[in-house]
């Protein structure tokens, strides 16, 4: 789709972004039925292309390709760059239900069960801050603990960009759920109004900010040996990320190697609840989408046996080949999910694919070379493409002539 616009945009003229611009959704129109059996929540995709544009530097990339290709003409050079931008939305949340149960300990140690899994994006960290936060504790005295059914009812895992939609928000339900807990007892024994009670730093707070009970002492006056509140948080449907990302690139027409220059994304990922985390993520997906576009490539010979065994034969991007990411978010707070945030994981990769691939076209379209239709773009498959460009030049020619 995204590759479709930047053609009409070619066909009549216009510019890329300003063809995005002028039929994007406006967010006076969320909640949003896209036609297709989905509901957008809340978005503000016009602020994502204006934030690409200026602070991402769209314009100053268009002028820099112009110059660029303007001077390797001039010197004879077989380098051509090309400027490829991409709008993207992702469903997240899938599944939409988690669970999440919270232990509090005497020592004023907390212990979370979750249902999701993570597999390296960072996930506890993330979780341990909701908590932490909610019951403003530090972030040490937060415990995870994941992949253990015999602990909590019952879990779905990561996938589908939904840890945080969906597990941080049964995380954030069941610490909301466990300071009400905690509030009530603390009110009940002192006497005190539910509605003069704060649960601040570890310790019951009374009207006057003072403290009038600690954690160890609620205890002994209630006489257990620990406190724990449940969550089995169910979002309505999916929220939805979003993004506007823009890849600048150079080609080697003689060699069809491609070289990306600059790459900027600006991501709408609701609340960021840990900026690191997410920078991470959009990092890793982008690259991810990168090595889909010009890379990695499942190969097969006619008996259908696999011609790619090692990493010699599928090539996977390493540092030298990613390039400097500057990333620039947006937040707009999810209606849908408990603690505001949107899943992020896969919002890189989806972006990276047509961005990347726009850049490409856009550069072979300085030199009449349209239509590369697979992916990867390996310098065989550029070059293949250039190739056709001259073969039609060579035959255009022998009919003038005869």
């Amino acid at each position: 789709m995204e590759r479709a616009l930047d053609l009409l945009a070619r066909k009549i003229g216009m510019d890329p972004i300003e063809l995005r611009r002028r039929n994007i959704i406006t967010p006076g129109e969320f909640p949003y039925d896209n036609g297709a059996g989905f509901t957008y929540d809340s978005a503000n995709y016009p602020l994502l292309l204006d934030t690409l544009e200026k602070a991402g530097g769209y314009r100053d990339a268009i002028q820099w390709k112009v110059k660029f290709n303007q001077f390797a003409k001039g010197a004879n050079s077989s380098l051509i760059a090309g400027v490829g931008i991409c709008a993207e939305i992702e469903d997240t949340g899938s599944q939409f239900s988690e669970t999440a149960r919270l232990l509090l300990k005497p020592s004023g140690d907390l212990i979370l069960y979750t249902g999701s899994s993570p597999h390296g994006q960072g996930l506890e960290t993330t979780l341990a801050q909701i908590v932490a936060e909610e019951l403003s504790v530090p972030m040490e005295r937060v415990r995870v603990v994941y992949g253990d059914t015999d602990l909590i009812p019952s879990g779905v895992g990561t996938f589908g960009s939904r840890s945080i939609a969906a597990g941080g928000s049964a995380a954030l339900d069941a610490a909301r759920k466990l300071k009400i807990q905690l509030i009530e007892s603390a009110a009940e024994i002192s006497g005190l109004r539910i509605e003069e009670v704060k649960f601040q730093n570890g310790s019951l707070l009374d009207p006057s900010g003072a403290t009038f009970l600690g954690i160890t002492d609620l205890f002994t006056k209630l006489n257990v040996e620990e406190l724990q509140e449940n969550s089995e948080y169910r979002m309505s449907q999916s929220t939805f990320a979003s993004g506007a990302h823009m890849c600048t690139l150079v080609v080697d027409a003689e060699t069809g190697k491609i070289m990306i220059q600059r790459y900027v994304a600006v991501d709408d990922a609701g609340r960021v609840i840990n900026r690191v985390i997410v920078d991470g993520q959009i990092h890793g997906g982008v690259v991810h989408g990168i090595a889909g576009a010009i890379y990695e490539e499942l190969r097969y010979d006619a008996d259908a046996r696999p011609l790619v065994t090692n990493f010699m034969d599928y090539l996977v991007p390493t540092a030298v080949e990613s390039p400097k990411i500057e990333i620039h978010h947006i937040e707009t707070p999810s209606t849908i999910t408990l603690d505001g945030a949107r899943g992020v994981g896969e919002s890189g990769t989806i972006a990276a694919y047509p961005a990347v691939f726009n850049a490409l076209e856009d550069a072979l379209r300085e030199i009449g070379a349209t239509g590369l239709k697979v992916a990867p773009a390996s310098p065989e498959r550029v070059r293949a493409a250039i190739a056709r460009v001259g073969s039609s030049s060579t035959r255009t020619e022998a009919r003038m002539s005869s």
